[in-house]
């Protein structure tokens, strides 16, 4: 996580001060607990108590920590909600000034935790809160995240149309407020429900959307993730060429722990495709090992290419 720490006098920031960024050890199975832990710690301990500090997150990415609420108890009732500087914050008191720290979308923030870790009611709650609150303070932002994260929910409980309305939904919002970052996530879930749906032509092109606007964009994790579902649907479309084409490019730019084992999956499709049973075997099983070595619960669409592959292979 990189946040920008800052030295602020009557409200106006009068000189700069860092941006730093956090790490654990990807190696760590709690490495999500135990990141949010490192930074609940420095901001608490380092940046809290130097007077008139304040903290924005860096980056505009999913998924987010629920840091600012739970810093916020600090101020023993006298915290308060505010926008500074184009933030949604939160302030916080102190005997040296005030302590500011970024409160922007907490509610899709803890959606987002929620649901990785599986918690569909929760997720859910507080998709419908972000909906509700971005539509009550007219933020168009707030309720393109809110039908992201509904859809989202939708695409987990296996209702394919019920995620391309959402999606479709919060792309409509994204767009009246001209923000490219924000279209992102429902464009590759319109994608990925047209493509469980069974759409694969119409899903290709959605796909093929959503690669050219993460280039656009410049993240590389959206963009590996595109070529390797690109890969799928060209494989589902009978085109192992481009299928191969897919799967080299998002070998080429997998660079995220739940991309690696995919590697191997997705050389075991292609094997499968052309016949050879006992590569694709072979692939299959080392890729079943990487993801249990890594402890990955499987999104749907992956699930079901996984499912599908096994199948096939033995059969």
């Amino acid at each position: 996580r990189l946040f920008s720490f800052q030295a602020l006098q009557h409200g106006v920031v009068k000189r700069i001060g860092a941006v730093v960024q956090f790490h654990v050890p990807r190696f760590r199975k709690d490495r999500v607990e135990a990141l949010e832990r490192s930074l609940m710690v420095r901001i608490c301990q380092n940046v809290l108590t130097c007077a008139t500090a304040s903290c924005f997150n860096v980056l505009d990415t999913d998924p987010y920590y629920k840091l600012g609420r739970k810093i916020a108890f600090f101020g023993d009732r006298y915290q308060f909600r505010d926008i500074r500087f184009g933030h949604k914050v939160w302030v916080i008191p102190t005997m040296g000034g005030e302590f500011v720290v970024d409160r922007a979308r907490v509610l899709y923030a803890d959606h987002l935790f929620a649901f990785r870790v599986g918690d569909q009611v929760r997720a859910r709650e507080r998709a419908e809160e972000c909906l509700r609150v971005g539509r009550a303070a007219a933020d168009l932002r707030g309720e393109c995240d809110g039908l992201t994260g509904l859809a989202r929910v939708a695409f987990r409980d296996g209702d394919f149309d019920r995620v391309v309305e959402l999606a479709r939904a919060g792309r409509a919002k994204a767009q009246a407020a001209d923000d490219r970052a924000a279209e992102a996530g429902p464009l590759h879930l319109e994608a990925a429900g047209t493509r469980l749906g069974g759409d694969h032509a119409r899903a290709r092109e959605l796909y093929m959307q959503s690669l050219e606007l993460a280039r656009e964009l410049g993240n590389d994790g959206m963009v590996a993730n595109e070529l390797h579902n690109l890969g799928w649907v060209e494989l589902h479309l009978g085109d192992l060429v481009g299928a191969e084409r897919r799967f080299r490019e998002f070998e080429e730019a997998a660079n995220a722990a739940h991309h690696r084992p995919w590697v191997e999956l997705d050389r075991a499709a292609i094997a499968a495709a052309r016949g050879d049973a006992d590569e694709a075997q072979a692939r299959l099983a080392a890729g079943e090992v990487r993801l249990a070595e890594a402890g990955l619960t499987q999104d749907p669409d992956d699930q079901y290419e996984l499912d599908w592959l096994r199948a096939q292979v033995r059969s």
